[in-house]
C-alpha cells in the first residue's frame, strides 16, 4: 500500500463522512486483511476532528474470532453526530 494512494483514500472517505455523503467502495486490499483495515480506521479517525461519545464492538463472539483467525475483537469510534435521541426517526436511502 503506497503512503500517497492510502492518504488520499482516508482523505476522501473522511470528508464523505463529515458531509454525510456516500461514496464508491473501498478496494479490496485495504478492507481484505484485519489488520490493515485496522490501520487504515486509526488514519481516519485520527482526521475526524468529532466528539468521541463512545466506541463499537464487533467480532465478539468465540466462533466469530475463530474464523477470522483473530485473538481480540476489533472496535470503532462512535462520534456525537452519529447519536439519535430515544424516538428519533432514521433516513434510509434507496441505495
Amino acid at each position: 500500500m503506497s503512503k500517497k494512494q492510502i492518504e488520499k483514500l482516508s482523505d476522501k472517505l473522511v470528508k464523505a463522512f463529515l458531509s454525510n455523503k456516500i461514496i464508491a467502495p473501498l478496494p479490496l486490499k485495504y478492507k481484505k486483511k484485519i489488520k490493515n483495515a485496522q490501520k487504515f480506521r486509526k488514519l481516519c479517525e485520527s482526521k475526524v476532528n468529532k466528539p468521541v461519545i463512545g466506541f463499537k464492538a464487533a467480532g465478539t463472539a468465540f466462533a466469530v474470532m475463530k474464523k477470522l483467525k483473530e485473538k481480540e475483537p476489533f472496535y470503532a469510534s462512535v462520534y456525537k453526530q452519529n447519536l439519535f435521541k430515544s424516538g428519533n426517526g432514521v433516513k434510509i436511502n434507496k441505495s
